[in-house]
């Protein structure tokens, strides 16, 4: 109901699931993870990454609180993975099956990754857990590659969790399109 009372929010939830669940890391044993799909998205709303999150996270929160949801003993977590996956098939993707069970956390995820990741350009430096605005085509190669991601999967998760969101440069300082640099695209009006 919510989608369809308001179907613009469906890119920003499907943005939303994809952050939460992005910010996991697997230690370098790769026996061990951090972060990932468990909520602590809602503490993370304030990281430039997230920038427009919050109203996405307000519907899913309303879903969570007042549909009965969490009196089944579902998780915020699984909340969110389940509207990620709802708006995915509401825009006409295929519908997801999501396993239930997530925990939910009490605190943000790390914002800065264990593991730094280096290309061969400044730019390609990965060292957060969600991707820069500021990254170029290595450093995404990487970011997505170590998530387990094929540059096709990660081509079309960027360009869907984007769905129904622009960024425009009409009001962009003229300094910035010249050097369209981390700091311009991630203050983008």
């Amino acid at each position: 109901q919510y989608l369809n009372d308001d179907p613009t929010v469906a890119g920003g939830i499907l943005r939303l699931a994809f952050h939460d669940a992005a910010t996991r890391e697997c230690d370098e044993s790769g026996t061990s993870y951090t972060g990932g799909p468990n909520g602590s998205i809602k503490y993370e709303v304030g990281w430039s990454e997230n920038r427009g999150i919050a109203r996405p996270l307000r519907v899913v929160q309303s879903i969570y609180d007042n549909t009965g949801v969490n009196d089944m003993g579902l998780s915020f977590a699984d909340c969110i993975a389940l509207a990620g996956a709802e708006s995915v098939e509401f825009a006409g993707g295929p519908r997801i099956s999501i396993k239930l069970g997530r925990l939910d956390s009490s605190e943000a995820d790390a914002k800065k990754r264990r593991n730094v990741l280096q290309g061969s350009t400044d730019r390609s430096l990965v060292d957060t857990t969600l991707p820069s605005a500021g990254l170029d085509s290595d450093g995404l190669r990487l970011y997505f590659g170590a998530l387990g991601l094929s540059e096709k999967e990660f081509v079309a998760l960027s360009g869907a969790h984007d769905l129904g969101r622009h960024v425009t440069l009409l009001d962009m300082p003229k300094s910035c399109l010249k050097d369209l640099t981390r700091e311009c695209l991630e203050n983008a009006p």
